[in-house]
């Protein structure tokens, strides 16, 4: 996730994993996506903000 955000990628391709017909599986494959999602935003912001430090943006 960290060299996604550093490279500024729009979109990660990943398998959430966990198993099929079951919810509980489901449900904690798509929490952790969020967990990503969240992780990568905060990446995000922190280079956009050292990038503005800087004079690049």
């Amino acid at each position: 996730m960290q060299a996604a955000a550093e490279l500024d990628a729009p979109l990660i391709n990943c398998r959430p994993g966990g198993k099929s017909d079951d919810e509980a599986s489901f449900v904690q494959a798509m929490d952790e996506l969020k967990r990503w999602r969240h992780g990568a935003a905060l990446w995000r912001h922190a280079l956009r903000q050292g990038a503005r430090g800087a004079g690049r943006l």
